[in-house]
């Protein structure tokens, strides 16, 4: 009789546990929103002067999105509800992407799903002009890459490349605000290979750090591209 007690105790607990499981998983599955999301549209990186941007955010799960709004250069287009969501649709409106001149800009998607996360995704494009009065600035790093980790005492190699290094005067580095050295021609490099150049970007310490790259284009105007990195 002992013994029957103790199975019938131990069949009721692990039926409890199972129930228990059970009811936590679907909790799970109702509070997990899969907000991944991408830009189908733009699909290119250059456009002409006078041209219409179509924009169209895709989403793995459409039924798990709130809504989608949208940026340009930090000018708000406007809010979409429902999918698919697009922008600058033939015979819609969004006239800031309609007839866009020479330039550079940074398209900015804000993703609100259901279980009221938000979230960002960008693409940036580069409008040409066709004319003499526009330089293709567009750069970014190579190396290091934005907010990753490196081993102490490393060298820090830097490297900064650029959509039309034709267009480009010089390239200026900083690290932490402080000058490392200006490059005046195509590839710009910093720290590159053993020696002792650029000797604040050798054997680096345990930290955080901030690069800062200042760019002047042939045009005369002054751009900057940041990027963080850790020493562990």
């Amino acid at each position: 009789m002992k013994n029957m007690i103790i199975l019938t105790v131990a069949l009721l607990v692990t039926i409890a546990n199972n129930l228990t499981a059970k009811v936590n998983t679907e909790a799970l599955d109702y509070t997990y929103c899969n907000w991944n999301s991408s830009f189908e549209y733009p699909n290119k990186y250059t456009f002409y002067a006078g041209e219409d941007v179509y924009v169209k955010v895709k989403p793995q799960k459409h039924y798990d999105i709130n809504y989608m709004e949208i940026w340009v250069n930090n000018q708000y287009i406007r809010k979409e509800t429902s999918y698919p969501y697009e922008w600058c649709k033939s015979g819609s409106g969004d006239n800031y992407l309609r007839n866009l001149t020479p330039g550079n800009y940074k398209i900015k998607c804000k993703i609100v799903d259901k279980c009221g996360g938000c979230h960002y995704i960008y693409y940036d494009i580069c409008v040409t002009g066709g004319n003499n009065n526009y330089c293709d600035w567009n750069s970014w790093y190579k190396y290091p890459q934005h907010n990753k980790h490196y081993n102490t005492g490393c060298d820090m190699y830097v490297r900064v490349d650029c959509q039309k290094y034709q267009d480009i005067e010089w390239m200026e580095l900083y690290l932490n605000n402080q000058c490392i050295r200006k490059e005046t021609s195509y590839p710009y490099e910093w720290c590159k290979g053993s020696g002792n150049s650029d000797y604040k970007l050798r054997h680096m310490q345990k930290g955080c750090y901030h690069l800062k790259v200042k760019i002047k284009d042939k045009c005369g105007q002054y751009h900057e591209k940041s990027c963080t990195f850790y020493v562990d």
